[in-house]
């Protein structure tokens, strides 16, 4: 009688401390939804298509590249419940170091075609879908 709650209080303090979904790897950060992506203004798709297409990840170098370097906003893709929204940057600056770790969020470095390089700053809230920010940045 004493420990009838027992399993009810594990089960909820599990549900708790546990995620639903595993982190993602850099290659599948923007995957098929039900619904088309949305975008504020139409040419903003072709814009956004050709820089996704033009993206390349690479693995982070994190002993050797100390320096700070400068990136710039240009792209954020909100991806909540099976939508897609994506906007232009803002255009903040943002000073990144290779050795520092951003908050919660996980930071995957990609070169574009042109040779410039960026930042994928992702950062998901764990719920039963996908719930995933990523701000694309890119080097000064």
């Amino acid at each position: 009688m004493r420990y009838r709650h027992l399993p009810n209080l594990i089960a909820l303090f599990l549900a708790c401390h546990t995620s639903a979904q595993n982190t993602v790897p850099p290659s599948t950060l923007h995957v098929p939804y039900i619904s088309p992506d949305g975008f504020a203004i139409a040419s903003d798709s072709a814009d956004y298509r050709h820089f996704r297409q033009g993206l390349r990840w690479e693995q982070p170098i994190v002993d050797t590249d100390t320096t700070t370097a400068h990136y710039r906003q240009v792209w954020v893709e909100d991806l909540h419940g099976g939508f897609a929204m994506i906007t232009r940057g803002d255009g903040s600056v943002m000073a990144h170091r290779a050795d520092r770790i951003i908050g919660w969020s996980e930071v995957i470095p990609f070169r574009l075609a042109d040779g410039r390089r960026g930042l994928a700053v992702a950062h998901e809230t764990p719920c039963g879908l996908i719930c995933r920010t990523t701000q694309f940045y890119l080097e000064e």
